[in-house]
């Protein structure tokens, strides 16, 4: 993960075994109860060959003492809300503009920022891995997503044995517009999630979440709102700006519909 791409993501910032490596691709969790805590090497520098933190940890991160225990280690939290000044300077001057603005929602993205939705002709019908599946996507009966057409899943390319904690379901609404929900069970294997305080700016029930209306210099736009319970990270994608919808009675796919499509989740 280079700070670069964190900063323009201005979501999360994600602790693995491997900076460089996404969460693992698509037995689920029995309990809501909170993981258990991160044993990780105490950083002594926000240099990133420390294999498990980008940054040192602070307070607001640390699940045990905040000195190092026996063998070098900290606790980390496996979800922690950290603010702008704890992030490390790079990104904090990259996250500027959006953390000055009136609107955190509304950002500028470059094409290949993150992944985009992968292409309908290469969702399959149902859901099947080689792997061992560690999640265990959320029944949609009775929410809103179950209202819209369901399209497909994205398919898993999890070899025999591997360890698959996500899940990824294609909608379109009735406008044709693309609809995502993305599931990711973080609270499985060595992985935590820090949410900047600063660009929370939603919520979903209970928790804390992020709306983004991201934009390409192409004229690209989506919009997104990622939220997480005790074990799985949530993210809803839509391939469309909800403060000017396409539809031509856009007002009922506002900020204020994906909000409500996301609390309709009961999670």
């Amino acid at each position: 993960m280079s700070y670069e791409k964190s900063a323009r993501a201005l979501l999360t910032l994600v602790v693995s075994p491997c900076l460089s490596c996404a969460p693992s691709s698509h037995a689920a969790p029995t309990a809501l109860e909170e993981p258990p805590p991160i044993v990780i090497p105490a950083p002594v520098d926000s240099a990133p060959e420390h294999a498990t933190m980008p940054f040192p940890a602070s307070a607001d991160m640390l699940a045990g003492p905040g000195t190092p225990g026996p063998g070098g280690t900290l606790l980390i939290k496996r979800l922690s809300f950290i603010r702008a000044r704890d992030l490390p300077t790079p990104l904090r001057e990259m996250l500027g503009q959006r953390l000055r603005s009136a609107d955190t929602a509304r950002v500028e993205i470059d094409e290949d920022e993150g992944a985009w939705p992968v292409d309908a002709s290469a969702l399959v019908p149902t859901w099947s891995s080689q792997g061992i599946r560690e999640i265990q996507p959320r029944d949609l009966a009775g929410t809103g997503l179950a209202a819209l057409r369901f399209v497909g899943w994205a398919p898993d390319a999890a070899g025999a044995g591997e360890t698959v904690t996500t899940a990824e379901r294609h909608f379109l609404r009735g406008d044709g517009v693309v609809v995502v929900l993305q599931e990711w069970n973080y609270g499985h294997g060595s992985a935590a999630i820090f949410m900047v305080r600063e660009l929370l700016n939603a919520k979903v029930g209970e928790h804390p979440a992020v709306l983004s209306i991201e934009t390409t210099p192409s004229g690209r736009v989506r919009s997104s709102l990622r939220w997480q319970d005790p074990r799985t990270d949530y993210r809803i994608t839509v391939l469309d700006d909800l403060d000017h919808p396409r539809a031509p009675r856009g007002g009922a796919y506002g900020r204020a519909w994906l909000l409500e499509l996301a609390r309709s989740l009961g999670t």
